[in-house]
């Protein structure tokens, strides 16, 4: 697969799903934190829709592998997410695993920008009773 082919399969995968109507709340749910396996649920969707084969959490000698795609020719895809607010310090953890398992590997990186971000998260208080 090209990797122009898999960009437009991962930017219908949202579009299908969000509608602008509910735009906001999906904004809210990549700037949590925890999205990335709901992302790559969705590519997995639409990579089925589009007649894939794709397979969940591989698992591989060299470790799981987010979906692969066993077609004619096995393809590996990590699906990850990094929020622009970490800086680069978790771009090594991307290149680690698509290195690990020599052979092709793409990978889809959700980059989350929270710097516009409406929605404030807080941290629940941890509280100390002194017992």
């Amino acid at each position: 697969m090209k990797p122009s082919t898999l960009h437009s399969y991962v930017r219908d995968s949202v579009r299908r799903v969000v509608s602008n109507r509910y735009i906001d709340g999906f904004r809210f749910v990549l700037e949590s934190g925890s999205a990335e396996g709901f992302l790559r649920d969705l590519l997995a969707i639409e990579l089925r829709e589009r007649g894939y084969s794709p397979i969940r959490e591989y698992r591989t000698k060299s470790g799981n592998v987010d979906i692969v795609l066993k077609e004619s020719r096995a393809e590996y895809i990590e699906a990850k997410q990094l929020h622009l607010k970490d800086g680069a310090q978790f771009v090594k953890n991307i290149v680690n695993d698509v290195k690990r398992h020599k052979r092709h590997c793409l990978a889809v990186v959700y980059v989350v920008d929270a710097r516009r971000s409406q929605f404030k998260i807080q941290r629940p208080l941890t509280v100390n009773t002194g017992t």
